[in-house]
């Protein structure tokens, strides 16, 4: 039974690990994003359009 309970972890591993880098580069790209579009929107996360930006 140990040796079974080996081999499942040695398989499952890997694919986690290349799961978890995939998410932190998609939450990367996604703040990255979401920073950029608004600074150049010039609009606050609760919808308020920022004054000193749009005159």
């Amino acid at each position: 039974m140990l040796l079974n309970s080996f081999a499942v972890i040695r398989f499952v591993r890997p694919q986690l690990r290349v799961l978890n880098q995939f998410q932190q580069i998609q939450l990367r790209t996604s703040l990255f994003l979401l920073v950029f579009f608004d600074s150049q929107a010039g609009i606050s996360l609760r919808g308020e359009v920022n004054r000193a930006a749009h005159g």
